[in-house]
């Protein structure tokens, strides 16, 4: 059976390090109705360490297709998201690009 991590609760949304898709959910589920950055609460899968982990994003609307990603303990690390017509991430500079 599953083991219940209390760390994790009240957390709703992932991201798998490899996978710019769960970028996608934040940018779908937040009220970008002003440029305001928003942070959003996400367990975090480093598949390259195989550890999860409680994280803070922030994430601001720049353009109907564009967000912004910037990373709470890397704060250095930022970067424009852009998506298609549905919201599915499409290039996540300097990491991902759809082909």
């Amino acid at each position: 059976m599953g083991k219940h991590l209390v760390e994790f609760d009240g957390v709703k949304m992932v991201d798998i390090s490899i996978s710019p898709f769960t970028n996608t959910l934040p940018i779908k589920r937040l009220q970008f109705e002003s440029k305001r950055p928003q942070r959003v609460d996400i367990i975090y899968f480093d598949e390259n360490k195989f550890s999860l982990r409680r994280l803070q994003q922030i994430y601001s609307r720049v353009d109907e297709r564009t967000y912004r990603y910037q990373d709470v303990e890397l704060p250095d690390f930022v970067s424009d998201i852009v998506v298609d017509d549905e919201g599915l991430v499409i290039d996540f500079q300097k990491m991902f690009r759809r082909v």
